[in-house]
């Protein structure tokens, strides 16, 4: 089943590139134009909208995925769209690539997140559980995904991956699916949180 999109956001205010990516997408400017969703659905929200906070608490516990579209992208806006149930935070104009990626792993289950935010907030809580580490057995990995494991918990992406190790896009995305099963974790956020030793109970 593949999902279908919803963007809201204001009339200002609207990427080409979003349709360009997800052609059967629509965009509204209000919710109250909103049609009649369903859970395979995704709705997109551009952050500094009226009420972006309520609306992506709203479909969020309506059982929808929520992701969140920033103009500027920070850790305290970061922090509001995860409070608020979003389960994706990335640039509004990010590249169609990035943004069919991004529909692909919230529709899946997992998490899109900044990856240089990603590394910021990791350090963060890193620090102030520092006495209380418990990192991951990186000896279950090939010592080709443990390159891997090292550079995406600095906060580089697929493609930064690939470049410094000179492999292939799908060869970094394949051997990251052969990580997050020996790991136990369902993406790079979760990973970059079990390698530093910070999991949940």
């Amino acid at each position: 089943m593949k999902p279908t999109s919803v963007f809201l956001t204001e009339p200002e205010f609207i990427s080409p590139r979003w349709l360009k990516a997800l052609p059967q997408a629509c965009i509204k400017y209000s919710a109250d134009l909103l049609p009649s969703l369903t859970t395979d659905q995704i709705v997109w929200i551009v952050t500094g909208i009226t009420d972006w906070q309520k609306l992506t608490r709203h479909y969020s516990q309506q059982g929808y995925k929520v992701i969140t579209l920033t103009r500027q992208s920070n850790l305290d806006e970061l922090r509001d769209a995860l409070i608020h149930g979003a389960r994706g935070y990335l640039d509004a104009l990010s590249s169609t690539q990035i943004l069919q990626q991004a529909e692909t792993a919230v529709f899946n289950g997992a998490m899109w997140l900044p990856a240089t935010l990603i590394s910021n907030l990791v350090g963060i809580i890193s620090t102030a559980v520092e006495n209380q580490r418990q990192p991951a057995d990186l000896s279950l990995l090939t010592e080709r995904e443990r390159e891997v494991t090292e550079l995406v918990i600095q906060g580089e992406s697929n493609k930064e991956v690939a470049n410094q190790l000179k492999i292939t896009d799908r060869t970094v995305k394949a051997h990251l699916a052969s990580i997050f099963k020996k790991l136990d974790v369902q993406d790079r956020m979760q990973l970059m949180l079990k390698v530093r030793g910070i999991t949940k109970e």
